[in-house]
């Protein structure tokens, strides 16, 4: 709700082996973005709707170590392997859909630099993102510049 700050202020550090939990931001990030939002049903086919509409969506959901690993395409065997851990939550913002082997994949831009991923993007499958959702947040408008950080 306070809005965003930029990358470069706060930087995703992969070699920070501190418990995340306790991880707080700077006390000064600078310039903070702020975006209007909704939420919507956690669920995959509103995601590919809202994207077929045009809306970009923050999805919130619970990672495992397939996430983890930055492949450029992260997926599950089914039966899948690691269920959901409901400790710690992240968050991705979704920006295309695609169908390929009978699947559906969203494309997902990370906040873990270009290292993570292709980029710092990958292709999540249904079936990885399906039972591990929490939260779909449907963007509106465009971005504004909100106030500096007090």
């Amino acid at each position: 709700e306070d809005g965003q700050p930029h990358e470069a202020a706060w930087p995703y550090d992969p070699h920070d082996t501190s418990d995340p939990l306790q991880r707080t931001p700077r006390p000064d990030p600078g310039e903070l973005f702020h975006r209007q939002g909704e939420t919507a049903s956690a669920n995959v086919d509103v995601i590919i709707e809202l994207l077929a509409a045009g809306k970009p969506v923050v999805t919130c959901f619970w990672p495992t170590s397939a996430f983890y690993t930055g492949a450029g395409v992260i997926d599950v065997p089914d039966p899948d392997p690691e269920p959901p851990d409901r400790v710690v939550g992240h968050a991705v913002l979704a920006v295309a859909s695609a169908e390929a082997d009978g699947r559906r994949y969203l494309l997902v831009r990370n906040s873990w630099g270009t290292a993570w991923g292709v980029g710092g993007m990958a292709w999540v499958s249904d079936r990885y993102l399906a039972p591990r959702l929490s939260t779909v947040v449907k963007l509106n408008g465009q971005s504004q510049l909100v106030a500096e950080a007090a």
